[in-house]
């Protein structure tokens, strides 16, 4: 049965956690080194969302290596991480494994359970562009045996991407978006 579009879920991690807003809102290319930086969705109270899939693009300069995080020329010391959060702080579970397995490297997407794909885009000189799409979907271990992942307003629950590192020299933007749907 088809989903109503106003139950349709496309929403960006935002620092405010709303989805919507400025580009300074959604724009990931920040400086996480010192204090991590956190973007996240989370649903207003007494609402739950089912979320389906994560997609995750980068833009910088043309050059994109595997063993390296967009133009970076290295890799990330902390890397980013994924979470699922209840509140502010309660990690009810850590999407990307462990803080040792924090995204670090371009290569690092592909690596993801339940990555639908990760691909690269380049036309010719110029900027490189990534995008990464993790379906939710894919991962059968979904503890309340829904293939997906759920959000509960009520509890303060929070899909969330922590950014531990300094990425502001990249060309930009940066962002995620969920795909999904109000249940």
């Amino acid at each position: 049965m088809p989903i109503p579009l106003n139950k349709k879920l496309y929403r960006y991690l935002s620092l405010d956690g709303t989805g919507q807003g400025n580009l300074a809102n959604v724009n990931m290319t920040v400086d996480g080194s010192t204090t991590p930086v956190e973007f996240y969705v989370q649903p207003p109270l007494g609402e739950s969302w089912y979320i389906k899939r994560l997609v995750i693009g980068y833009k910088d300069n043309n050059g994109f290596s595997a063993d390296e995080f967009a133009s970076l020329g290295t890799t990330l010391t902390n890397g980013i991480r994924i979470l699922a959060k209840s509140g502010t702080s309660e990690i009810l579970g850590d999407l990307t494994g462990t803080p040792d397995f924090a995204i670090k490297s371009n290569a690092g997407w592909a690596l993801l359970a339940g990555t639908a794909n990760s691909s690269l885009f380049t036309w010719g000189p110029g900027n490189e562009f990534i995008v990464a799409e993790w379906d939710f979907q894919a991962d059968d271990d979904s503890p309340d045996g829904l293939p997906g992942l759920v959000l509960d307003g009520t509890k303060l629950q929070r899909l969330s991407m922590i950014i531990q590192d300094n990425l502001s020299a990249m060309v930009g933007p940066m962002g995620a978006a969920i795909r999904g749907h109000i249940l």
